[in-house]
């Protein structure tokens, strides 16, 4: 957790013990950046265990999928579950009896595939791979490739990436530092890269590749997804989070 969020909840828990909560929005584009597709609506809270909520709207601000992060043990294998009703797609990761397993189901009326799942200390999933980058942070800015194993919950399984510290002389100047995520494997070079861009204070600002939001044929949308400085980081209430967590999903968003 980067420094300024953690005096965000610390201030946040001094205040209400029970429970400490903040909010910072996501703008998703077009790959050329042009045309907003969607938005996302970050919560992260602590209550029993460090969780985060995320409400995917149209750029009306309607909203048409959720997704709920819980942190098991180590905040770069969390468990989740996306769910998104314009085609009633799910799929996610889920601690049960001593176990983990991970599903898939492609849309409403298809079986739901499922799995165990083995989780080393590489493995990263999901928004834990933000977290897998922030705790190697000292280690990619000395110049050393960094492996993991990313789930890939449409594979039942995960692949092998190599992410790279790439921040230019451009970035510096702007105290940003930018992140490349790659296949580790031969073919690397016939599948794009994933990009991350994040400010000083090691917060995300800007992840260009493809997102987890599909398109009307179910393939995964390509985006560049911005996450402004302001507002960033904005405290919430309870009752907003809960209103998240209840909002109806709209299943007539077309991207």
């Amino acid at each position: 957790m980067n420094v300024r969020r953690c005096v965000l909840l610390v201030a946040l828990a001094v205040a209400n013990p029970a429970f400490a909560v903040e909010r910072y929005e996501g703008y998703a584009y077009t790959p050329d950046g042009t045309r907003l597709l969607y938005r996302e609506t970050h919560w992260i809270y602590a209550d029993e265990e460090p969780e985060r909520l995320v409400l995917y709207r149209c750029p009306d601000g309607t909203p048409f999928a959720r997704k709920r992060v819980t942190e098991i043990g180590v905040a770069h294998a969390p468990d989740f579950e996306f769910t998104d009703a314009r085609d009633g797609h799910r799929e996610g990761v889920r601690s049960m009896a001593g176990r983990r397993d991970v599903y898939w189901q492609d849309r409403e009326g298809t079986d739901r595939a499922e799995r165990p799942l083995s989780v080393a200390p590489d493995t990263v999933i999901d928004a834990g791979f933000d977290a897998y980058v922030r705790a190697h942070w000292d280690a990619l800015a000395a110049g050393a490739p960094l492996s993991a194993r990313l789930l890939l919950p449409s594979r039942l399984g995960t692949i092998g990436v190599r992410i790279s510290d790439v921040t230019s002389p451009s970035d510096r100047r702007m105290d940003l530092r930018r992140m490349s995520v790659q296949l580790d494997a031969w073919y690397a070079f016939a599948l794009p890269a994933l990009s991350l861009v994040y400010d000083a204070q090691r917060t995300l600002r800007e992840f260009r590749g493809i997102g987890p939001v599909r398109d009307r044929h179910g393939r995964n949308l390509g985006v560049v997804i911005r996450f402004p400085a302001d507002p960033l980081l904005q405290p919430a209430s309870r009752d907003e989070v809960e209103a998240a967590e209840r909002a109806p999903l709209d299943g007539t968003c077309r991207l």
